[in-house]
């Protein structure tokens, strides 16, 4: 059994069938057949090679199969630091309305309630004298409410006059409270206005203690709700939101040790422990989130920093392939396989772990038990290749 068979039929198979179509339609525009043969020619050599006895004899290659190994129990992920949902706060301003003075600027600490801004506009104003006024002709309509509910009791007026005089109570009344809502919403109280002492400006206030990471205003500048004026950060509570793969994910448990460091440094080591695993799976990327806790930031760490990170696990066993097989281009990874007789398919490699001389291979579920992997010789079949490639050029 041929344990590639199955690899690159597919693709073959159309390849084949577009080869066939052109030679039979060729038409004006159309690749000349010389010009298709080529170009499926370097294909099929930036893949696979085909090695005489005498190269074979002359390159050493030597195969094995994927090797079972107890590995060190460790995981290798990659993440970023961040903090939950409800430290990080947006503020929008309480009304539309005119900025007239910013008091902070980016990297500025503030508490909970500090003044951030001043915001105006004449409709602030208008707010108010309505409820004022509203407030003062309620008075007068509950009491002639009152009096032709006494009059109808003496039979001294028309129902239908107590039922006009009660719509029109109820409708300012109903007025009144929600003009209320509104001043309580914008931080007035609505009990203590007069003529005299409305308010003119609204402060906006910072709804959590922590560092201005954005001013978005500037003065003088018109702003509706929906607009975004600052952001706080809270960084209080810091994680590393970690991307774990799904096949590795069986492994990782709450409270394990994780240990890592932002990415490009080595030093300084932070340490952490498993908080939360993510009940969902990345379609995309394959992985899950994974929540881990910091013990110490060393005020060293910024949300949105990149991490190289390790959760430390039990042993596991795992399937690995000797460093001698495994070819590096950038930043991928390939190893070469046995795909026929003396003959070689270049693969890709996902790499895990790496034990003393041997490498994790994740993708390992991607080729049969019995694939014999070049573990000797991958130098030469891929020195066979770009001479290949050079000459099909």
């Amino acid at each position: 059994m041929n344990p590639f068979a199955n690899l690159y039929p597919a693709s073959l198979f159309l390849g084949g069938m577009v080869c066939l179509s052109s030679l039979l339609l060729g038409s004006c525009g159309k690749p000349s057949s010389k010009q298709t043969k080529q170009a499926v020619a370097k294909e099929e050599v930036a893949e696979v090679v085909k090695l005489s006895t005498q190269e074979f004899e002359f390159s050493g290659i030597q195969t094995a199969p994927l090797k079972p190994m107890v590995t060190s129990g460790h995981v290798v992920c990659t993440g970023k630091i961040d903090v939950p949902p409800q430290n990080i706060a947006t503020v929008n301003p309480p009304a539309q309305g005119f900025i007239r003075a910013i008091y902070v600027v980016p990297g500025d600490r503030v508490q909970a309630g500090a003044v951030l801004a001043i915001l105006q506009h004449p409709d602030l104003i208008k707010m108010q004298q309505e409820y004022i006024e509203t407030k003062s002709q309620l008075l007068y309509f509950e009491k002639e409410y009152l009096r032709q509910q006494e009059l109808l009791a003496n039979n001294a007026t028309a129902e239908r006059t107590v039922e006009k005089s009660e719509s029109e109570y109820k409708t300012l009344a109903n007025r009144k409270a929600g003009l209320e809502a509104q001043l309580e919403l914008l931080g007035i109280q609505p009990q203590t206005l007069t003529q005299q002492n409305l308010v003119k400006s609204l402060p906006i206030l910072a709804p959590i203690s922590g560092n201005v990471s954005q001013v978005k205003a500037n003065l003088g500048k018109f702003v509706n709700l929906s607009d975004e004026l600052l952001e706080i950060v809270n960084t209080d509570h810091l994680h590393a939101e970690l991307q774990v793969f799904e096949k590795d994910i069986a492994f990782i448990e709450a409270k394990q040790k994780v240990t890592f460091t932002i990415a490009g440094k080595s030093e300084p080591v932070f340490e952490a422990y498993i908080k939360q695993i993510v009940e969902k799976v990345n379609p995309t990327t394959k992985t899950v989130m994974v929540h881990a806790h910091i013990e110490q930031t060393k005020n060293l760490l910024k949300t949105g920093m990149f991490v190289n990170a390790t959760i430390h696990v039990g042993d596991r066993e795992t399937l690995v392939v000797p460093e001698t097989a495994v070819l590096r281009e950038g930043d991928k990874t390939y190893a070469f396989v046995a795909s026929g007789k003396l003959q070689y398919t270049k693969v890709p490699l996902e790499l895990g772990n790496k034990e003393e001389t041997w490498f994790e291979v994740r993708n390992s579920a991607d080729f049969a038990a019995e694939t014999q992997f070049v573990v000797k010789g991958a130098g030469y079949l891929q020195g066979y290749l770009d001479k290949k490639l050079g000459g099909s050029e």
